[in-house]
């Protein structure tokens, strides 16, 4: 971790010094705050997920906002905060599915769950847990549909290739 926090401290101070897109500098500090969450629990890591929140929001950057979310409810279960973090996850959940992009789901849906589990509903969690394990088994899917698709363009490029090889020959 400690390694990992140089390195992004390091990008942080780089990016900020190039001054070129501030959506990058975000990342990075969005990336040094979940790391720090990891180490510490700190009142300024619950500050800093709020004000990439509010930066993710005036640059128009909903997938940033759903990581900030989603970092700050993780953040806020490790604190005990449940209805907090329920609150936080569920938000990033909502924006994510009127975006309708499936990576992040996965990861939303798991603090979503752990939140509301640990918030004692128990009937949404499993819900949550139910929709998190279908998603889990489609994207398998998805995995391995890609890899016979690659093993079948492989051998009929390898078929391809033999066949010129023999029409050169020729």
């Amino acid at each position: 971790f400690v390694k990992a926090r140089d390195y992004l401290t390091n990008s942080k101070e780089a990016f900020e010094e190039e001054s070129n897109g501030i959506g990058a500098i975000l990342e990075v500090r969005l990336y040094l705050n979940n790391l720090e969450s990891h180490l510490s629990t700190e009142p300024s890591i619950l500050a800093e997920y709020d004000t990439l929140i509010s930066l993710f929001r005036a640059e128009e950057e909903k997938l940033g906002v759903c990581f900030s979310l989603e970092g700050k409810a993780r953040y806020l279960l490790k604190l005990g905060q449940v209805e907090e973090a329920s609150v936080c996850g569920n938000e990033a959940l909502e924006i994510v599915r009127k975006i309708g992009l499936v990576y992040p789901l996965q990861s939303i849906l798991d603090v979503v769950f752990k939140s509301e589990y640990a918030s004692g509903r128990y009937k949404a969690a499993a819900d949550f847990l139910i929709e998190l394990e279908n998603l889990e088994d489609s994207i398998i899917s998805e995995d391995a549909a890609t890899q016979i698709a690659i093993l079948r363009a492989g051998h009929d490029f390898e078929k391809k290739e033999a066949s010129f090889g023999a029409q050169i020959e020729k």
